[in-house]
């Protein structure tokens, strides 16, 4: 059987109340009101949503434009450079 090398994982810190989580939508698009179902129940724990306004955009099925789509790594750095965000979210 192979062996494979220990790795060392890295453990986030748990959210606090107040914290401000990111929210992003890589791939499929987002319902306004799931958006804000989902925001509700992020500021109900205490948390502060953030989300940038075209994660509403839609091209058939696709958030935001498909012809202008940016990969989700590239949505997510983003998101942390837009705002100190504990979280980030899909």
């Amino acid at each position: 059987m192979a062996s494979f090398p220990k790795v060392s994982r890295m453990k986030a810190p748990a959210l606090q109340a107040g914290d401000t989580v990111g929210i992003v939508a890589p791939a499929s698009n987002v319902k306004p009101d799931d958006l804000e179902a989902g925001c509700a129940t992020l500021r109900d724990l205490g948390y502060k949503p953030f989300y940038f306004e075209s994660i509403l955009e839609r091209d058939l099925y696709f958030a935001g434009s498909a012809a202008f789509q940016e990969p989700a790594v590239a949505t997510t750095m983003r998101m942390h450079a837009a705002t100190v965000t504990s979280a980030t979210v899909k």
